[in-house]
Protein backbone atom coordinates (compact mmCIF):
# COMPACT_ATOMS: atom_id res chain seq x y z
CA UNK A 1 0.00 0.00 0.00
CA UNK A 2 2.79 2.39 0.90
CA UNK A 3 4.73 1.48 -2.22
CA UNK A 4 1.67 2.23 -4.37
CA UNK A 5 1.31 5.67 -2.79
CA UNK A 6 4.95 6.50 -3.49
CA UNK A 7 4.47 5.50 -7.13
CA UNK A 8 1.65 8.03 -7.50
CA UNK A 9 3.89 10.67 -6.01
CA UNK A 10 6.47 10.16 -8.75
CA UNK A 11 3.89 10.89 -11.46
CA UNK A 12 2.50 14.03 -9.82
CA UNK A 13 3.34 17.65 -10.46
CA UNK A 14 5.60 19.54 -8.01
CA UNK A 15 2.58 21.28 -6.44
CA UNK A 16 0.71 18.02 -6.11
CA UNK A 17 3.77 16.41 -4.54
CA UNK A 18 3.83 19.19 -1.96
CA UNK A 19 0.23 18.47 -1.00
CA UNK A 20 0.96 14.75 -0.99
CA UNK A 21 3.26 15.22 2.00
CA UNK A 22 0.19 15.55 4.17
CA UNK A 23 -3.13 14.28 2.87
CA UNK A 24 -2.40 11.37 0.47
CA UNK A 25 0.36 9.96 2.65
CA UNK A 26 -1.89 10.10 5.69
CA UNK A 27 -4.78 8.49 3.85
CA UNK A 28 -2.45 5.80 2.58
CA UNK A 29 -1.31 5.15 6.14
CA UNK A 30 -4.93 4.97 7.36
CA UNK A 31 -5.83 2.55 4.59
CA UNK A 32 -2.88 0.35 5.55
CA UNK A 33 -3.80 0.42 9.24
CA UNK A 34 -7.41 -0.46 8.42
CA UNK A 35 -6.29 -3.33 6.26
CA UNK A 36 -3.95 -4.61 8.99
CA UNK A 37 -6.71 -4.25 11.57
CA UNK A 38 -9.03 -6.30 9.39
CA UNK A 39 -6.35 -8.98 9.07
CA UNK A 40 -5.75 -8.94 12.84
CA UNK A 41 -9.48 -9.19 13.53
CA UNK A 42 -9.76 -12.16 11.21
CA UNK A 43 -6.76 -13.90 12.78
CA UNK A 44 -8.35 -13.50 16.22
CA UNK A 45 -11.26 -15.66 15.04
CA UNK A 46 -9.13 -18.52 13.69
CA UNK A 47 -9.04 -21.66 15.90
CA UNK A 48 -5.75 -22.39 17.71
CA UNK A 49 -5.37 -25.50 15.52
CA UNK A 50 -5.47 -24.46 11.87
CA UNK A 51 -3.78 -25.09 8.54
CA UNK A 52 -1.02 -22.62 9.34
CA UNK A 53 -0.08 -24.19 12.68
CA UNK A 54 -0.17 -27.66 11.10
CA UNK A 55 1.89 -26.64 8.10
CA UNK A 56 5.21 -27.72 9.61
CA UNK A 57 3.85 -31.28 9.73
CA UNK A 58 3.56 -31.44 5.96
CA UNK A 59 5.97 -33.72 4.13
CA UNK A 60 7.14 -30.85 1.94
CA UNK A 61 8.04 -28.78 5.01
CA UNK A 62 9.85 -31.72 6.55
CA UNK A 63 11.92 -32.22 3.41
CA UNK A 64 12.87 -28.55 3.43
CA UNK A 65 14.01 -28.66 7.07
CA UNK A 66 17.71 -29.67 7.02
CA UNK A 67 18.05 -29.65 10.82
CA UNK A 68 15.13 -32.03 11.22
CA UNK A 69 16.50 -34.32 8.53
CA UNK A 70 19.87 -34.32 10.28
CA UNK A 71 18.30 -35.11 13.66
CA UNK A 72 16.46 -38.09 12.18
CA UNK A 73 19.83 -39.74 11.52
CA UNK A 74 20.76 -39.62 15.21
CA UNK A 75 17.37 -40.18 16.83
CA UNK A 76 15.28 -43.17 15.80
CA UNK A 77 12.56 -42.05 18.22
CA UNK A 78 12.26 -38.55 16.79
CA UNK A 79 8.61 -37.52 16.63
CA UNK A 80 6.35 -34.52 16.56
CA UNK A 81 4.23 -33.59 19.55
CA UNK A 82 2.25 -30.54 20.63
CA UNK A 83 4.57 -27.87 22.02
CA UNK A 84 3.16 -27.19 25.48
CA UNK A 85 6.49 -26.49 27.19
CA UNK A 86 7.98 -23.27 28.49
CA UNK A 87 6.77 -19.72 27.88
CA UNK A 88 5.55 -20.48 24.38
CA UNK A 89 3.54 -23.45 25.62
CA UNK A 90 1.99 -21.35 28.39
CA UNK A 91 1.00 -18.64 25.91
CA UNK A 92 -0.49 -21.28 23.65
CA UNK A 93 -2.64 -22.59 26.52
CA UNK A 94 -3.76 -19.10 27.51
CA UNK A 95 -4.66 -18.13 23.94
CA UNK A 96 -6.48 -21.42 23.40
CA UNK A 97 -8.48 -21.02 26.61
CA UNK A 98 -9.46 -17.47 25.64
CA UNK A 99 -10.53 -18.56 22.15
CA UNK A 100 -12.75 -21.40 23.37
CA UNK A 101 -14.36 -19.20 26.02
CA UNK A 102 -15.40 -16.83 23.24
CA UNK A 103 -16.72 -19.78 21.24
CA UNK A 104 -18.79 -20.64 24.33
CA UNK A 105 -20.27 -17.14 24.28
CA UNK A 106 -21.19 -17.50 20.60
CA UNK A 107 -22.78 -20.90 21.29
CA UNK A 108 -24.95 -19.30 23.97
CA UNK A 109 -25.94 -16.47 21.64
CA UNK A 110 -26.92 -18.88 18.86
CA UNK A 111 -28.82 -21.22 21.20
CA UNK A 112 -30.78 -18.38 22.82
CA UNK A 113 -31.61 -16.85 19.44
CA UNK A 114 -32.83 -20.18 18.05
CA UNK A 115 -35.17 -20.64 21.04
CA UNK A 116 -36.91 -17.34 20.36
CA UNK A 117 -39.46 -17.05 17.56
CA UNK A 118 -40.46 -14.08 15.48
CA UNK A 119 -38.67 -11.45 13.41
CA UNK A 120 -36.53 -10.24 16.32
CA UNK A 121 -35.33 -13.69 17.25
CA UNK A 122 -31.98 -13.51 15.50
CA UNK A 123 -29.18 -11.62 17.21
CA UNK A 124 -28.07 -8.41 15.51
CA UNK A 125 -24.45 -9.43 16.13
CA UNK A 126 -23.46 -12.26 13.81
CA UNK A 127 -21.02 -14.80 15.35
CA UNK A 128 -17.48 -14.37 14.02
CA UNK A 129 -15.63 -17.39 15.33
CA UNK A 130 -17.98 -20.27 14.58
CA UNK A 131 -18.17 -19.66 10.78
CA UNK A 132 -14.35 -19.67 10.57
CA UNK A 133 -14.27 -22.65 12.93
CA UNK A 134 -16.50 -24.63 10.55
CA UNK A 135 -14.43 -23.71 7.50
CA UNK A 136 -11.16 -24.55 9.28
CA UNK A 137 -12.54 -27.89 10.46
CA UNK A 138 -13.47 -28.82 6.90
CA UNK A 139 -10.14 -27.64 5.44
CA UNK A 140 -8.05 -29.65 7.92
CA UNK A 141 -10.17 -32.76 7.48
CA UNK A 142 -9.76 -32.54 3.69
CA UNK A 143 -5.98 -32.89 4.16
CA UNK A 144 -6.45 -36.04 6.24
CA UNK A 145 -8.84 -38.15 4.18
CA UNK A 146 -8.22 -39.91 0.86
CA UNK A 147 -9.38 -38.26 -2.35
CA UNK A 148 -12.30 -40.68 -2.59
CA UNK A 149 -13.78 -39.27 0.64
CA UNK A 150 -13.16 -35.58 0.00
CA UNK A 151 -16.38 -34.99 -1.93
CA UNK A 152 -18.40 -36.36 0.98
CA UNK A 153 -16.50 -34.10 3.40
CA UNK A 154 -17.10 -31.02 1.23
CA UNK A 155 -20.80 -31.77 0.94
CA UNK A 156 -21.33 -32.62 4.61
CA UNK A 157 -19.25 -29.75 5.99
CA UNK A 158 -20.41 -26.83 3.87
CA UNK A 159 -19.61 -23.92 6.25
CA UNK A 160 -22.27 -21.54 4.90
CA UNK A 161 -25.02 -24.16 5.03
CA UNK A 162 -24.02 -25.32 8.50
CA UNK A 163 -23.97 -21.73 9.73
CA UNK A 164 -27.45 -21.05 8.36
CA UNK A 165 -28.75 -24.18 10.04
CA UNK A 166 -27.11 -23.15 13.31
CA UNK A 167 -28.64 -19.68 13.18
CA UNK A 168 -32.10 -21.15 12.55
CA UNK A 169 -31.67 -23.83 15.20
CA UNK A 170 -32.11 -26.75 12.81
CA UNK A 171 -28.56 -28.14 12.69
CA UNK A 172 -28.53 -31.68 14.05
CA UNK A 173 -25.29 -31.54 16.01
CA UNK A 174 -25.68 -35.08 17.32
CA UNK A 175 -25.97 -36.43 13.78
CA UNK A 176 -22.99 -34.34 12.68
CA UNK A 177 -20.87 -35.65 15.57
CA UNK A 178 -21.77 -39.26 14.70
CA UNK A 179 -20.80 -38.63 11.06
CA UNK A 180 -17.50 -37.10 12.17
CA UNK A 181 -16.92 -40.07 14.49
CA UNK A 182 -17.32 -42.45 11.56
CA UNK A 183 -14.84 -40.45 9.48
CA UNK A 184 -12.38 -40.13 12.35
CA UNK A 185 -12.43 -43.83 13.24
CA UNK A 186 -11.99 -44.78 9.60
CA UNK A 187 -8.89 -42.63 9.17
CA UNK A 188 -7.17 -42.20 12.54
CA UNK A 189 -5.26 -44.54 14.83
CA UNK A 190 -7.35 -46.83 17.08
CA UNK A 191 -5.87 -45.20 20.17
CA UNK A 192 -7.89 -42.06 19.30
CA UNK A 193 -11.25 -43.92 19.41
CA UNK A 194 -11.84 -43.11 23.08
CA UNK A 195 -11.33 -39.41 22.38
CA UNK A 196 -13.75 -39.65 19.44
CA UNK A 197 -16.38 -41.30 21.64
CA UNK A 198 -15.91 -38.51 24.19
CA UNK A 199 -16.54 -35.91 21.47
CA UNK A 200 -19.82 -37.65 20.52
CA UNK A 201 -20.96 -37.74 24.16
CA UNK A 202 -20.12 -34.06 24.61
CA UNK A 203 -22.34 -33.05 21.69
CA UNK A 204 -25.08 -35.41 22.87
CA UNK A 205 -25.03 -33.87 26.36
CA UNK A 206 -24.95 -30.38 24.92
CA UNK A 207 -27.99 -30.98 22.71
CA UNK A 208 -30.07 -33.05 25.12
CA UNK A 209 -29.50 -30.82 28.15
CA UNK A 210 -28.98 -27.48 26.43
CA UNK A 211 -25.46 -27.40 27.86
CA UNK A 212 -23.51 -24.82 25.86
CA UNK A 213 -20.25 -25.62 27.63
CA UNK A 214 -20.57 -29.24 26.57
CA UNK A 215 -21.09 -28.09 22.97
CA UNK A 216 -17.98 -25.92 23.22
CA UNK A 217 -16.01 -28.86 24.62
CA UNK A 218 -17.26 -30.94 21.70
CA UNK A 219 -15.94 -28.43 19.16
CA UNK A 220 -12.68 -28.27 21.10
CA UNK A 221 -12.37 -32.07 21.02
CA UNK A 222 -12.84 -32.07 17.25
CA UNK A 223 -9.83 -29.83 16.78
CA UNK A 224 -7.80 -31.80 19.30
CA UNK A 225 -8.54 -34.97 17.35
CA UNK A 226 -7.67 -33.29 14.05
CA UNK A 227 -4.33 -32.17 15.45
CA UNK A 228 -3.65 -35.64 16.83
CA UNK A 229 -4.48 -37.20 13.45
CA UNK A 230 -2.08 -34.83 11.71
CA UNK A 231 0.62 -35.66 14.24
CA UNK A 232 0.03 -39.38 13.76
CA UNK A 233 0.28 -38.98 10.00
CA UNK A 234 3.46 -36.93 10.32
CA UNK A 235 5.10 -39.36 12.72
CA UNK A 236 4.20 -42.31 10.52
CA UNK A 237 5.87 -40.58 7.59
CA UNK A 238 9.07 -40.03 9.55
CA UNK A 239 9.26 -43.71 10.46
CA UNK A 240 8.55 -44.71 6.86
CA UNK A 241 10.99 -42.29 5.29
CA UNK A 242 13.79 -42.59 7.84
CA UNK A 243 15.81 -45.24 5.93
CA UNK A 244 15.69 -43.08 2.80
CA UNK A 245 16.57 -39.91 4.71
CA UNK A 246 19.53 -41.65 6.32
CA UNK A 247 20.76 -43.09 3.02
CA UNK A 248 20.66 -39.65 1.38
CA UNK A 249 21.84 -37.61 4.39
CA UNK A 250 25.38 -36.94 3.13
CA UNK A 251 24.36 -35.89 -0.39
CA UNK A 252 21.52 -33.72 0.88
CA UNK A 253 23.68 -31.93 3.47
CA UNK A 254 26.50 -31.39 1.01
CA UNK A 255 24.03 -29.76 -1.38
CA UNK A 256 22.47 -27.69 1.40
CA UNK A 257 25.76 -26.39 2.82
CA UNK A 258 27.20 -25.88 -0.66
CA UNK A 259 24.29 -23.52 -1.30
CA UNK A 260 24.89 -21.65 1.96
CA UNK A 261 28.59 -21.28 1.17
CA UNK A 262 27.81 -19.99 -2.34
CA UNK A 263 25.39 -17.45 -0.84
CA UNK A 264 27.96 -16.28 1.70
CA UNK A 265 25.81 -17.48 4.60
CA UNK A 266 28.39 -19.92 5.98
CA UNK A 267 31.92 -18.75 6.76
CA UNK A 268 34.24 -21.68 6.08
CA UNK A 269 37.52 -19.91 6.92
CA UNK A 270 37.29 -20.37 10.68
CA UNK A 271 36.36 -24.10 10.52
CA UNK A 272 39.12 -24.72 7.95
CA UNK A 273 41.66 -22.91 10.11
CA UNK A 274 40.53 -24.88 13.17
CA UNK A 275 41.11 -28.21 11.43
CA UNK A 276 44.32 -27.28 9.65
CA UNK A 277 45.90 -26.05 12.89
CA UNK A 278 45.03 -29.31 14.62
CA UNK A 279 46.22 -31.32 11.61
CA UNK A 280 49.60 -29.58 11.81
CA UNK A 281 49.91 -30.60 15.49
CA UNK A 282 48.73 -34.11 14.66
CA UNK A 283 51.49 -34.53 12.06
CA UNK A 284 54.12 -33.13 14.43
CA UNK A 285 53.20 -35.84 16.93
CA UNK A 286 53.70 -38.52 14.28
CA UNK A 287 50.07 -39.01 13.37
CA UNK A 288 50.80 -39.28 9.66
CA UNK A 289 48.23 -38.27 7.07
CA UNK A 290 45.19 -40.15 8.33
CA UNK A 291 42.65 -37.34 8.06
CA UNK A 292 39.76 -39.34 9.50
CA UNK A 293 41.67 -40.24 12.66
CA UNK A 294 42.95 -36.67 12.91
CA UNK A 295 39.46 -35.24 12.55
CA UNK A 296 38.07 -37.59 15.21
CA UNK A 297 40.77 -36.48 17.64
CA UNK A 298 40.21 -32.83 16.73
CA UNK A 299 36.50 -33.23 17.45
CA UNK A 300 37.24 -34.98 20.74
CA UNK A 301 39.68 -32.22 21.68
CA UNK A 302 36.96 -29.69 20.90
CA UNK A 303 34.47 -31.29 23.33
CA UNK A 304 37.03 -31.82 26.10
CA UNK A 305 35.49 -30.02 29.10
CA UNK A 306 38.68 -28.38 30.40
CA UNK A 307 39.39 -26.84 26.97
CA UNK A 308 36.07 -24.94 26.80
CA UNK A 309 36.46 -24.68 23.01
CA UNK A 310 33.90 -23.07 20.71
CA UNK A 311 32.26 -25.28 18.12
CA UNK A 312 32.95 -24.34 14.48
CA UNK A 313 29.94 -23.17 12.46
CA UNK A 314 30.06 -26.33 10.36
CA UNK A 315 28.80 -28.25 13.43
CA UNK A 316 25.66 -26.10 13.62
CA UNK A 317 23.32 -29.11 13.45
CA UNK A 318 25.21 -30.95 16.19
CA UNK A 319 25.67 -28.30 18.87
CA UNK A 320 23.29 -30.02 21.28
CA UNK A 321 24.83 -33.45 20.70
CA UNK A 322 28.34 -32.05 21.19
CA UNK A 323 27.23 -30.35 24.41
CA UNK A 324 25.89 -33.72 25.60
CA UNK A 325 29.19 -35.40 24.75
CA UNK A 326 31.11 -32.71 26.62
CA UNK A 327 28.78 -33.14 29.57
CA UNK A 328 29.19 -36.92 29.53
CA UNK A 329 33.01 -36.68 29.39
CA UNK A 330 32.85 -34.29 32.32
CA UNK A 331 30.66 -36.69 34.26
CA UNK A 332 32.86 -39.67 33.39
CA UNK A 333 35.87 -37.73 34.72
CA UNK A 334 34.01 -36.79 37.90
CA UNK A 335 33.12 -40.45 38.43
CA UNK A 336 36.80 -41.36 38.09
CA UNK A 337 37.71 -38.75 40.68
CA UNK A 338 35.06 -40.09 43.05
CA UNK A 339 36.43 -43.60 42.54
CA UNK A 340 39.98 -42.35 43.19
CA UNK A 341 38.91 -40.72 46.46
CA UNK A 342 37.00 -43.84 47.47
CA UNK A 343 40.03 -46.07 46.90
CA UNK A 344 42.28 -43.74 48.90
CA UNK A 345 39.85 -43.59 51.83
CA UNK A 346 39.33 -47.37 51.72
CA UNK A 347 43.11 -47.84 51.72
CA UNK A 348 43.34 -45.65 54.82
CA UNK A 349 40.63 -47.73 56.45
CA UNK A 350 42.52 -50.91 55.44
CA UNK A 351 39.64 -52.18 53.29
CA UNK A 352 40.05 -53.96 49.98
CA UNK A 353 38.03 -52.59 47.08
CA UNK A 354 36.32 -54.95 44.63
CA UNK A 355 34.53 -54.22 41.38
CA UNK A 356 31.15 -54.69 43.03
CA UNK A 357 32.10 -51.96 45.53
CA UNK A 358 32.72 -49.51 42.67
CA UNK A 359 29.37 -50.42 41.09
CA UNK A 360 27.63 -49.88 44.42
CA UNK A 361 29.46 -46.56 44.83
CA UNK A 362 28.24 -45.34 41.41
CA UNK A 363 24.66 -46.35 42.27
CA UNK A 364 24.86 -44.49 45.58
CA UNK A 365 26.28 -41.34 43.98
CA UNK A 366 23.60 -41.47 41.27
CA UNK A 367 20.91 -41.71 43.96
CA UNK A 368 22.40 -38.75 45.84
CA UNK A 369 22.68 -36.54 42.76
CA UNK A 370 19.45 -37.46 41.01
CA UNK A 371 18.93 -37.19 37.26
CA UNK A 372 18.72 -33.41 36.86
CA UNK A 373 21.45 -30.79 36.78
CA UNK A 374 23.96 -32.19 34.29
CA UNK A 375 27.58 -32.86 35.17
CA UNK A 376 27.86 -29.69 37.27
CA UNK A 377 25.69 -31.33 39.92
CA UNK A 378 28.91 -33.03 41.10
CA UNK A 379 30.36 -29.63 41.99
CA UNK A 380 27.12 -28.27 43.39
CA UNK A 381 26.56 -31.27 45.66
CA UNK A 382 30.17 -32.26 46.25
CA UNK A 383 29.71 -32.24 50.05
CA UNK A 384 26.87 -34.78 49.86
CA UNK A 385 28.87 -36.95 47.47
CA UNK A 386 31.95 -36.75 49.69
CA UNK A 387 29.94 -37.84 52.73
CA UNK A 388 28.56 -40.86 50.84
CA UNK A 389 32.04 -41.82 49.63
CA UNK A 390 33.52 -41.54 53.14
CA UNK A 391 30.64 -43.58 54.59
CA UNK A 392 31.10 -46.43 52.10
CA UNK A 393 34.91 -46.34 52.32
CA UNK A 394 34.66 -46.85 56.09
CA UNK A 395 32.55 -49.99 55.67
CA UNK A 396 29.20 -48.19 55.95
CA UNK A 397 30.08 -47.00 59.44
CA UNK A 398 30.01 -43.41 60.53
CA UNK A 399 33.30 -41.79 59.41
CA UNK A 400 35.13 -39.36 61.65
CA UNK A 401 34.61 -35.63 61.21
CA UNK A 402 38.21 -35.21 60.04
CA UNK A 403 37.79 -37.83 57.30
CA UNK A 404 34.56 -36.24 56.10
CA UNK A 405 36.13 -32.78 56.09
CA UNK A 406 39.16 -34.02 54.18
CA UNK A 407 36.93 -35.76 51.62
CA UNK A 408 34.78 -32.66 51.18
CA UNK A 409 37.79 -30.37 50.65
CA UNK A 410 39.54 -32.76 48.26
CA UNK A 411 36.47 -33.34 46.12
CA UNK A 412 35.42 -29.68 46.06
CA UNK A 413 38.90 -28.69 44.88
CA UNK A 414 39.59 -31.39 42.31
CA UNK A 415 36.17 -31.53 40.67
CA UNK A 416 36.96 -28.12 39.17
CA UNK A 417 38.25 -28.23 35.60
CA UNK A 418 41.27 -26.10 36.51
CA UNK A 419 42.60 -28.63 39.01
CA UNK A 420 45.79 -30.43 37.96
CA UNK A 421 44.40 -33.73 39.26
CA UNK A 422 41.19 -33.14 37.31
CA UNK A 423 43.12 -32.42 34.09
CA UNK A 424 45.30 -35.52 34.57
CA UNK A 425 42.22 -37.70 35.17
CA UNK A 426 40.43 -36.16 32.21
CA UNK A 427 43.45 -36.88 30.00
CA UNK A 428 43.24 -40.58 30.92
CA UNK A 429 39.56 -40.59 30.00
CA UNK A 430 40.32 -38.88 26.68
CA UNK A 431 43.03 -41.41 25.82
CA UNK A 432 40.62 -44.26 26.48
CA UNK A 433 38.00 -42.59 24.25
CA UNK A 434 40.58 -42.18 21.44
CA UNK A 435 41.38 -45.90 21.59
CA UNK A 436 37.68 -46.78 21.63
CA UNK A 437 37.01 -44.52 18.62
CA UNK A 438 39.83 -46.14 16.67
CA UNK A 439 38.47 -49.59 17.49
CA UNK A 440 34.99 -48.49 16.43
CA UNK A 441 36.22 -47.22 13.07
CA UNK A 442 38.27 -50.37 12.50
CA UNK A 443 35.08 -52.35 13.05
CA UNK A 444 33.58 -50.68 10.00
CA UNK A 445 36.25 -52.45 7.89
CA UNK A 446 36.20 -49.54 5.41
CA UNK A 447 34.84 -45.99 5.24
CA UNK A 448 32.07 -47.24 2.97
CA UNK A 449 30.97 -49.63 5.74
CA UNK A 450 30.10 -46.75 8.10
CA UNK A 451 26.82 -48.01 9.64
CA UNK A 452 24.90 -44.76 9.33
CA UNK A 453 21.61 -46.64 9.50
CA UNK A 454 22.46 -47.72 13.07
CA UNK A 455 23.68 -44.36 14.32
CA UNK A 456 20.61 -43.73 16.46
CA UNK A 457 20.41 -47.18 18.01
CA UNK A 458 22.82 -46.52 20.90
CA UNK A 459 21.01 -46.98 24.21
CA UNK A 460 21.87 -47.45 27.87
CA UNK A 461 24.35 -45.57 30.04
CA UNK A 462 25.68 -42.60 28.05
CA UNK A 463 28.62 -41.94 30.40
CA UNK A 464 30.55 -45.11 29.52
CA UNK A 465 33.69 -44.81 27.39
CA UNK A 466 32.15 -47.08 24.75
CA UNK A 467 29.00 -44.98 24.43
CA UNK A 468 30.90 -41.69 24.24
CA UNK A 469 33.29 -43.09 21.64
CA UNK A 470 30.51 -44.58 19.52
CA UNK A 471 28.48 -41.38 19.47
CA UNK A 472 31.47 -39.17 18.75
CA UNK A 473 32.60 -41.50 15.96
CA UNK A 474 29.13 -41.36 14.39
CA UNK A 475 28.91 -37.57 14.58
CA UNK A 476 32.50 -37.06 13.48
CA UNK A 477 32.46 -39.44 10.56
CA UNK A 478 29.16 -38.22 9.12
CA UNK A 479 30.44 -34.67 9.53
CA UNK A 480 33.68 -35.57 7.74
CA UNK A 481 31.76 -37.13 4.86
CA UNK A 482 29.81 -33.90 4.44
CA UNK A 483 32.58 -31.33 5.00
CA UNK A 484 35.86 -33.16 4.39
CA UNK A 485 36.38 -32.14 0.78
CA UNK A 486 33.90 -29.28 0.92
CA UNK A 487 35.71 -27.34 3.67
CA UNK A 488 38.58 -28.97 5.54
CA UNK A 489 40.71 -30.31 2.67
CA UNK A 490 39.96 -27.45 0.27
CA UNK A 491 42.57 -24.80 -0.39
CA UNK A 492 42.01 -21.08 0.04
CA UNK A 493 39.78 -20.88 -3.04
CA UNK A 494 36.47 -22.59 -2.61
CA UNK A 495 35.92 -25.69 -4.75
CA UNK A 496 32.35 -25.96 -5.98
CA UNK A 497 30.83 -29.41 -5.73
CA UNK A 498 28.15 -29.84 -8.37
CA UNK A 499 25.01 -31.38 -6.93
CA UNK A 500 21.89 -30.16 -8.65
CA UNK A 501 18.73 -30.54 -6.57
CA UNK A 502 16.41 -33.17 -7.97
CA UNK A 503 12.65 -33.22 -7.94
CA UNK A 504 10.02 -34.97 -5.89
CA UNK A 505 6.56 -35.06 -7.43
CA UNK A 506 7.35 -31.89 -9.32
CA UNK A 507 8.52 -29.96 -6.23
CA UNK A 508 12.17 -29.22 -5.54
CA UNK A 509 12.96 -30.74 -2.17
CA UNK A 510 16.57 -31.51 -3.01
CA UNK A 511 16.52 -35.29 -3.41
CA UNK A 512 14.73 -38.05 -5.31
CA UNK A 513 12.62 -40.58 -3.47
CA UNK A 514 13.77 -44.10 -4.33
CA UNK A 515 11.47 -46.28 -6.33
CA UNK A 516 10.85 -48.40 -3.23
CA UNK A 517 9.25 -45.46 -1.46
CA UNK A 518 6.39 -44.42 -3.66
CA UNK A 519 3.24 -42.57 -2.77
CA UNK A 520 1.52 -45.77 -1.66
CA UNK A 521 4.28 -46.52 0.83
CA UNK A 522 4.17 -43.13 2.51
CA UNK A 523 0.38 -42.79 2.51
CA UNK A 524 -1.42 -43.65 5.70
CA UNK A 525 -5.18 -44.06 5.28
CA UNK A 526 -4.89 -42.28 1.97
CA UNK A 527 -3.13 -39.17 3.14
CA UNK A 528 0.24 -37.76 3.95
CA UNK A 529 2.11 -38.77 7.05
CA UNK A 530 5.07 -37.12 8.74
CA UNK A 531 7.34 -39.21 10.84
CA UNK A 532 8.32 -39.01 14.48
Amino acid sequence: MTRTASTHKLSQSPRARQRAHSLPARLSRIDWVCQQSAIDRHSQHIPPVNLKTLRELELSEFYRNPKLRHDVVFDSQLHFRPNNDGTRGLKKKVDSHGYWQLVLVECEVLLNASKRKGPGARSHERPMKIPILLATMRDILLTLVPRADREEVEQSLDPELLMQQLEHGILDLKRMSLWLARIFKAHCAPMRDQWVDLMVSQFARGVDKGDNRALMEGWKSIFGILEAMKLDVANHQIRTLRPHLIATAVVFEQSYFQSRIDQGRLDIHEPRQWYQEYYAKYKELGGGEDHVDCFMQATLDMVTPSKESRFPATFVFDYERLDCLRDDIREATCQRLCTLLFRQLALGAKREVEDKDICKLMETIAAVLGEEGGSEKYVQRSADVALSIAHMACGNTLPSASVVKMAENWLARHLLTGSRIYIATELRVIKEIVCAIQQTIKGWTSPAAFPISQVAEITGNTVTIKSIAQRLANIGYLHWQVFGKLVYLADGTHQHISMQPKMINGNGYGINLPAAIGSKDIVWNGDRLTSS
